[in-house]
């Protein structure tokens, strides 16, 4: 799964985790992106194309 697809599918969750704790969802959809980005810097979370 890649990024992308990864933070559609988590972005959801974050929001209704936000909506349940009563918080601005800003922080959790930041917290959402910022660890899709960071796939990368993990052995697992990187693809390697050839």
């Amino acid at each position: 799964m890649n990024t992308a697809a990864t933070a559609a599918v988590l972005c959801p969750i974050a929001v209704g985790i936000a909506a349940s704790l009563g918080v601005n969802p800003d922080s959790f959809l930041m917290a959402v992106a910022i660890g899709a980005s960071c796939a990368l810097l993990a052995p697992i979370g990187y693809q390697k194309t050839r």
